[in-house]
């Protein structure tokens, strides 16, 4: 692998353009790595936009030595600008091929834009060569580059989690993967080892929907949630949810993450490999003539070898492909002019696992032998943005896939399930000005869906027991095909014409034909700036999700099954510090019911009685607290301490006593820092702790002679905890300039630095007798270098 990423580096310093290289040839400094300006928030409050020219320095390193301003702004924009430039590093100006320092001209514009984005910002492309004027000091005197910062308007959600760029790719414990930063976000529960499950404010994972550009992604992780099947290089944004989310968004009562791809870049050839213990990845985009730009990344895994190394061999289990991934994403944008733009994205993964069990495991024959899993999808999107006028505007979201699925457990359980979807989504946006917006759209999915499988009656839900296999096994075997659709109307109204206020008002209709059912959502949210730098929030709304469609099965599940419902309540207050620090209080309310539970009773269906199988009885409850204290980036340093306390209750039939949540976790803090320290080096640390999961216990066990099994006695529902999850990662980076043209990124990223033994699940003697502690992963170090050209 070394000795591939050096063949590779030498080729690209041969593309270095050979005017580079002739005798008397003066190269302008090109910018690498720019740091976002934050906009003045007073100049945001008060409408002003400003211009910031200044003059920067560049040494022989591409490193930023002075800042002059030469036409101020004011209103707070000339201070915010010269510390976002002390952070840039360029490539450095060259002379005769060799580095010399160098005088830019930069220009910061900052203006507000109507439509709701996330900060941005764009670079002009370098000045041609005949646009160098005379050497100062050896350098090159003010090539001229510009950067314009658009500031989102303000928020319209009681709670949105924004992650921009810089902190996706710095926080430590993630390897830099995009998706996976969400987890540190307050109201996201810690999932459990290996698992990339997304438990939002006390709701089953199941509740908690992901969106790519708008569009319902197949799967977010790969196994385990090592990594996620996107390349974080070619996203944008990433908003996240915990609850009284937009009409914008149905068919879900927990959370909403949505993924937002950026366009390919257009200035010139960019490329790159990155490589670390788990894969290694390659990503490459250029402008194709003067409308279009494209990016290819592909990724494959190597990590059977590492998990092998590192995983508990007294388990009960050996890995043979564990897991192997691969992924890749195209993607195609076109600007044919300032009222369109057509992007399109193509992405797939494929994800395969083996592993023998051995004997031992769970002392049950029927669970011995190999499991195989195999995942994989395939997705087309297509989003069209088009601009009427000043005031109306309308987007066109569309997406198709391939998805398939199949697994199997010994010789007894196997599945197998294959779809392809189509979703659809429209948008239209009118606004006038300072008056009202109104947004209306629709979005729907209809597909067509094959599966079969085989399993034991008795799959557990949330909250109960599955116990050992037995001989007495009832099993479910089916086969089947079935088209489906889920048609949906959206709109909202919000008014800005008052002071301070800001109200929206929302309604969202949504046609489920798996139960034949309508969910009618109204909501509401209202955010008032009580002072300059202080903001009250409140918001409810209601949010249907219908069931599992195995659960809503005519077969073997209960065709009469309701929406599951759940009230969302929030009241909370942001408070701004300082330019760049928050804080935010939030409390916040979930009465969850109709939840889907098992049942044991007799129903009459048409005309004769059979077994209910499931119900709507269950109900729940989520109550808690959330605070958060942000200090947003800038060009040394962002971070934040989000702390969240909870309580998350279910009710599984009338008469039952309450009990937690299987993922209630009372206290979850998450501390994240990242500081820029100098000459490319950055490092950052990230400290988790969590309350362990309920557990239910085991008292004791009865012998089966007829299976030769002893079948164990169980306590009260999830009436003890796990012990306390904590757990330290750090990360260093160390970033160089090779040459004039090729960034080397050079990144150590370890998980669990004290080796803390965190306790993950119990193991159990074949007579349940004595119990003992499994562990999740060991210190976890990862090496990584990528090298961009």
């Amino acid at each position: 692998m070394r000795a591939y990423l050096l063949c590779l580096a030498a080729f690209f310093i041969m593309l270095r353009p050979v005017t580079a290289l002739a005798q008397d040839t003066l190269t302008p400094p090109s910018l690498v790595e720019y740091v976002k300006a934050d906009y003045p928030k007073e100049a945001f409050d008060s409408g002003i936009e400003g211009v910031v020219t200044a003059q920067i320095d560049v040494d022989e390193n591409g490193l930023v030595t002075h800042v002059e301003i030469k036409e101020a702004a004011g209103h707070g924009f000339d201070e915010v600008a010269v510390d976002a430039m002390y952070g840039f590093v360029f490539f450095p100006a060259t002379k005769d091929g060799e580095p010399i320092p160098a005088r830019v001209l930069y220009r910061y514009t900052f203006f507000i834009e109507e439509t709701e984005q996330e900060i941005e910002i764009d670079r002009a492309p370098p000045p041609a060569e005949d646009a160098v004027e005379e050497e100062i000091d050896g350098g090159i005197d003010d090539p001229v580059y510009e950067t314009v910062v658009r500031a989102r308007k303000p928020l319209r959600e009681v709670t949105r989690r924004e992650v921009t760029m810089r902190e996706i790719t710095r926080i430590p414990g993630t390897g830099g993967d995009a998706l996976r930063a969400v987890q540190n976000l307050p109201g996201m529960a810690r999932a459990p080892m290996i698992s990339g499950a997304l438990i939002v404010r006390g709701s089953a994972p199941e509740d908690t929907e992901v969106f790519f550009d708008s569009i319902p992604m197949p799967m977010l992780y790969h196994f385990g949630g090592l990594t996620s099947v996107i390349n974080s290089d070619l996203l944008e944004q990433i908003d996240f949810y915990p609850g009284n989310y937009s009409v914008r968004y149905g068919g879900a009562t927990g959370g909403i993450v949505d993924v937002f791809p950026r366009a390919p870049k257009t200035d010139r050839f960019h490329g790159y490999v990155d490589a670390d213990i788990w894969d290694v990845g390659a990503l490459v985009e250029t402008p194709i003539g003067e409308n279009w730009s494209v990016a290819v990344a592909a990724r494959r895994s190597y990590i059977d070898g590492i998990l092998n190394a590192v995983l508990p061999k007294d388990g009960g289990f050996e890995l043979t492909t564990a897991p192997r991934y691969w992924d890749y994403q195209v993607a195609a944008d076109y600007h044919p002019d300032r009222r369109d733009n057509l992007r399109l994205f193509l992405y797939g993964s494929d994800d395969k696992l083996v592993f023998v069990m051995g004997d031992d495991v769970a002392d049950n024959p029927n669970l011995g032998g190999a499991v195989d899993v195999r995942l994989m999808f395939h997705n087309l999107q297509g989003r069209w943005n088009h601009v009427f006028s000043r005031t109306v505007s309308n987007t066109v979201n569309v997406g198709f896939g391939y998805q398939m699925n199949r697994g199997s457990l010994g010789e007894f359980i196997m599945f197998e399930e294959r779809d392809l979807p189509l979703h659809l989504r429209d948008e239209l946006v009118i606004d006038p000005g300072r008056i009202f917006i109104l947004r209306t759209g629709l979005d729907g999915v209809l597909g067509r869906a094959k599966w079969k499988f085989r399993a034991p009656s008795d799959y557990p839900m949330e909250g109960t027991q599955w116990d050992p296999m037995g001989a007495n096994t009832e099993w479910v075997e089916d086969e089947g095909e079935v088209f489906y659709y889920r048609p949906g109307w959206y709109g909202e109204l919000e008014l800005t014409a008052i002071p301070r206020w800001r109200l929206i008002y929302g309604l969202r209709v949504d046609y489920f034909a798996r139960i034949n059912d309508v969910g009618i959502d109204p909501r509401f949210v209202a955010r008032y700036r009580i002072f300059d730098k202080t903001t009250l929030k409140a918001g409810f709304g209601l949010f249907h999700q219908a069931p599992g469609g195995a659960q809503a099965n005519e077969e073997y599940g209960n065709p009469d099954l309701l929406y599951i419902n759940a009230i969302h309540y929030g009241l909370g207050v942001e408070q701004q510090i300082f330019t760049n620090i928050e804080v935010g209080l939030e409390g916040f309310y979930k009465d969850i019911s109709n939840m889907v539970v098992d049942s044991d009773r007799m129903v009459e269906r048409d005309g004769s009685f059979v077994p209910e199988v499931y119900s709507n009885e269950g109900e729940g409850d989520v109550f808690g607290m959330e605070v958060l204290i942000k200090h947003y980036p800038t060009d040394r340093f962002f971070g934040w301490i989000s702390y969240t306390l909870m309580k998350s209750g279910r009710i599984d039939h009338p008469g039952d006593d309450a009990r937690l949540f299987d993922h209630d976790q009372t206290h979850i803090l998450t501390v994240v820092a990242s500081v820029v320290l100098g000459r490319g080096w950055e490092a950052g640390l990230r400290f988790r702790l969590a309350s362990g999961d309920p557990s239910t216990p085991v008292v004791g066990s009865v012998y089966d002679a007829d299976s030769d099994i002893y079948w164990p006695i169980h306590g009260e529902v999830n009436s003890t905890r796990r012990p306390l999850f904590h757990q330290l990662d750090l990360r260093v980076d160390k970033n160089l300039i090779v040459e004039d043209i090729l960034k080397v990124a050079i990144y150590i990223d370890v998980q669990n630095v004290y080796n803390h033994k965190n306790v993950e699940g119990f193991r159990y003697s074949y007579d349940y007798s004595q119990k003992a502690y499994f562990h999740g992963l060991p210190v976890i170090p990862s090496l990584g270098l990528k090298i961009e050209y």
